[in-house]
């Protein structure tokens, strides 16, 4: 496995981060892959970044047992994360 750090150059994941708090877009912790790395996780967290956690699953989700790992090492705080509710529109049954 190669160092996510050499494949995404720090400035690369800070203006990426500057960009999502810009914008007040969440960035998505996956479980089924283990990203984003903790260090980037680290570096939003200082940024200010928001993040989630299974926004865009089709399914109940799961145990999270690496996400909570992945949560508990970067040190991200609970608040920050999205509150878990879907929006209800139109095209989403009641």
């Amino acid at each position: 496995m190669s160092d996510p750090e050499d494949g995404y150059p720090v400035e690369w994941q800070e203006r990426l981060i500057a960009l999502c708090v810009e914008h007040d877009v969440a960035i998505e912790l996956n479980e089924a892959y283990g990203v984003p790395h903790r260090e980037f996780l680290v570096r939003a967290h200082l940024g200010g970044a928001r993040f989630s956690v299974g926004t865009d699953t089709h399914f109940a989700l799961g145990p999270l047992d690496r996400t909570e790992e992945m949560i508990s090492q970067a040190g991200l705080p609970t608040e920050r994360f999205l509150a878990g509710r879907r929006p209800v529109t139109p095209a989403t049954p009641r």
